[in-house]
């Protein structure tokens, strides 16, 4: 059964509203220095909205959900490697001995390789379409909101 939404209910911003919310806070974290934990918390928050747009897609056939997921898809992967050097590192410094030739000529790669790929990154947020996803705030929670929990639709899909 479809329920309207009201303007309250997605300004309460919860589940799609929040995390989508969160993506572009995210992102302003993340442009200043792409250090590891913005980027960490910009990979959760796109992943969390993919993966609900996965399952509204499901019930509601509307492209821009696809089109939200592939938007999203394309910045998730551009900082999943620089996300993989980040934790390389914290790994090597944690595990390697500070007066271990191997462990500092790795730190050095990993911190050349590192500022390859936020320079990358940098080039990923700029082509990031933050005004597009800012409609998709306002549109696909609303969508989503129309659909009951617990509805006979959702439960034939289980």
């Amino acid at each position: 059964m479809v329920v309207p939404a009201t303007a309250k209910d997605v300004r309460n911003k919860a589940g799609l509203a929040l995390w989508m919310e969160r993506v572009l806070e995210e992102c302003e974290r993340a442009s200043l220095d792409f250090g590891a934990d913005p980027v960490h918390d910009l990979r959760v928050a796109l992943r969390r909205c993919r993966s609900m747009a996965d399952g509204l897609r499901v019930m509601d056939p509307n492209p821009a959900w696809k089109e939200m997921k592939k938007a999203g898809r394309q910045l998730f992967r551009e900082l999943g490697e620089l996300r993989d050097v980040q934790v390389m590192e914290e790994w090597v410094r944690r595990l390697g001995n500070p007066d271990d030739p191997v462990t500092n000529v790795l730190l050095q790669f990993l911190a050349s390789r590192e500022a390859h790929l936020k320079q990358q990154a940098a080039l990923a947020l700029q082509e990031f379409d933050r005004k597009q996803w800012r409609r998709w705030i306002t549109s696909l929670p609303r969508r989503a909101a129309r659909m009951r929990t617990g509805s006979v639709i959702q439960a034939s899909r289980a």
